[in-house]
């Protein structure tokens, strides 16, 4: 966890595989190397693993937003994939982990963005969530992947600036976009 936290991914993601080395069923583990994973935008590699800790604990906060970030930025989503992000977004909805809202409104923007192609609505919908949002880094960060994958620079470089300026702006790693 400290690893991560200070972004030295590699010996992270190391010691965690080396924890699923000892015991391959640990979610501790593969929740962390999950968040490892998606931090350096690995998420073909988290897939596998998000996909595991859900199934094990389908309304996990935590477990459902890392499997839908993997599944939602796919490359050729299936209808069967839908069927599946379409789970993930209802359970986020009843999950009782204290940041599930903040998720839910997320995952929304998200969807709009990868699954919809709908840019105008997907930053609408983030903007939202960070206006109503107590923990605002989860809608900022997937706002701020929009706006640097539509191009929008000046948009991107507000966004960056006030997220560094803000209390939560340690868990933003500009590298990562």
């Amino acid at each position: 966890f400290h690893q991560r936290m200070q972004k030295k991914f590699a010996d992270a993601e190391e010691n965690f595989r080396k924890v699923l080395g000892y015991d391959k069923n640990s979610q501790k583990a593969k929740r962390e190397l999950v968040n490892v994973l998606l931090s350096q935008n690995r998420y073909p590699e988290a897939l596998e693993f998000a996909k595991a800790n859900y199934l094990k604990n389908k309304l996990s906060a935590f477990h459902i937003q890392g499997y839908f970030m993997c599944l939602v930025r796919k490359k050729g989503i299936t209808n069967d994939d839908k069927v599946i992000l379409s789970e993930l977004t209802h359970n986020i909805q009843i999950s009782h982990d204290f940041k599930a809202k903040e998720l839910s409104n997320t995952m929304k923007g998200e969807y709009e963005y990868f699954v919809n192609r709908n840019i105008p609505n997907a930053i609408k919908l983030l903007k939202e969530a960070i206006d109503i949002s107590e923990f605002k880094n989860y809608p900022r960060k997937a706002l701020l992947e929009i706006y640097n994958k539509s191009d929008f620079k000046g948009e991107e470089a507000r966004l960056k600036k006030e997220m560094e300026s803000q209390l939560d702006g340690f868990l933003f790693d500009s590298q990562s976009l």
